[in-house]
């Protein structure tokens, strides 16, 4: 680490090696900072979301949301991507049994009748996607 301390594989490797450690916070800042060297780097999003699935689900989709549009067509990747599709099911149901506060269910009715009544008014996944790829240099 003192000769190479900015090297994201580096980064993500020592970040495996404190998450088995069962040191979350180290392991975390270590995904975090891969990925901030390197937003393209599927594997760091990978790990990155396995580290954060147990307390931030929500984190968790949207780092394997990101891993799954990195590695799209990529033949090697079939495994783990059939793998991040069941997990992330599982995390979808979980999140379906969430008791919702008064104003989270004003403000998710809020956004319903806003979309009904402007339904031309929305980005379309493929734009996002192929936003967010190019943008990582994809």
């Amino acid at each position: 680490m003192t000769i190479s301390p900015n090297t994201p594989e580096i980064l993500n490797n020592l970040g495996t090696v404190y998450r088995k450690l069962g040191d979350k916070a180290n392991a975390l800042a270590s995904f975090e900072k891969a990925i901030t060297l390197r937003p393209n780097y599927a594997i760091a999003r990978y790990n990155l979301a396995e580290a954060y699935e147990p307390t931030n689900p929500k984190r968790a989709l949207s780092e394997y949301e990101t891993y799954l549009a990195l590695v799209e067509g990529i033949p090697d990747e079939a495994n783990r991507i059939a793998l991040v599709q069941q997990i992330w099911d599982s995390i979808a149901l979980d999140a379906e049994r969430v008791t919702l506060t008064a104003a989270q269910r004003d403000e998710l009715a809020r956004r319903a009748d806003d979309d009904d009544a402007n339904p031309d008014d929305t980005v379309p996944w493929e734009q996002v996607k192929a936003e967010a790829l190019a943008r990582w240099g994809r």
